[in-house]
């Protein structure tokens, strides 16, 4: 090989870095290159942020902070990791003043940490509370407005009308019409009377075996029904039946039709009582 072709082979492959420095010095490419850089730092540090923020697979099963006091829950909440917040109060003379009545989200639900858990307190005094309009609102509104203002509802009547059915027609309390905006004692127990057509008549049983008390109540009242509670003798407090389980009901489960605002026997046992 000569000189001239062995100058020609060595100097070829210099070429290459030579463009490569021009496009990576090219100030279109320059920016390209500058601007994705950024958005990869930008959306690791995002990543990073997220993932520390929402402690991303940290999460703890709620307690039933039902019936304690509030230093005891505000403990417990604290070796959780979660923080109590009272948004309200309610007045129940058969539980403990002071001491926790509802919370939200509800006990044996997964929550992150640093979650704020709402709760409502138990009043020391009885708390007057105005009375809401139900009327010609449905049942399930009216449940909603009562919960709100720390109101039962008590039985259901059905009254024939041309309204359609289970549109409010009157509201009681202690069996008298109680008018809008009437204070009444928080917790009291208010009774409905409540429209049903010709046609419609008819709901029908549902399963509230394995239901805690007053969500299996909820529940039947939803489907236009009204209950009987039977207690077993092991429960001997007010927070005993508001986590008692109902273990059996009289008329079992059915799809069959049933009159609304008929009776249900719930029988309650301690949790665990079948395991």
């Amino acid at each position: 090989m000569s000189n001239k072709d062995a100058s020609t082979s060595s100097s070829s492959p210099k070429k290459k870095p030579g463009k490569v420095r021009a496009f990576f010095g090219n100030w279109i490419v320059k920016n390209l290159l500058i601007a994705v850089g950024i958005v990869l730092v930008v959306m690791l540090s995002a990543g990073i942020f997220l993932s520390s923020y929402t402690r991303h697979g940290e999460k703890i099963l709620l307690p039933d902070f039902f019936g304690m006091s509030i230093e005891e829950a505000t403990r417990i909440a604290d070796d959780l990791g979660v923080e109590l917040i009272i948004t309200d109060s309610v007045y129940n003379k058969r539980l403990q003043p002071g001491t926790i009545f509802s919370q939200l989200p509800k006990d044996s639900s997964y929550v992150k940490k640093g979650r704020h858990i709402s709760i409502v307190i138990n009043s020391f005094v009885p708390r007057k509370v105005k009375m809401p309009n139900l009327e010609d609102i449905s049942l399930r509104q009216a449940m909603a407005n009562l919960a709100a203002k720390g109101l039962q509802l008590g039985r259901l009547t059905y009254k024939s009308s041309s309204e359609g059915s289970n549109l409010v027609l009157e509201q009681r309390y202690r069996g008298r019409v109680v008018r809008p905006g009437q204070l009444i004692e928080s917790g009291a127990t208010i009774e409905l009377v409540l429209s049903v057509a010709g046609d419609d008549r008819n709901t029908y049983i549902p399963d509230v075996r394995g239901k805690r008390y007053l969500d299996a109540v909820n529940t039947l009242h939803d489907n236009s029904l009204n209950y009987t509670a039977r207690f077993d003798r092991s429960i001997k407090t007010y927070e005993d039946s508001l986590r008692a389980v109902v273990g059996r009901q009289g008329p079992e489960p059915s799809r069959n039709p049933i009159a609304r605002g008929a009776n249900i026997t719930i029988y309650l046992e301690p949790a665990g009582a079948a395991e």
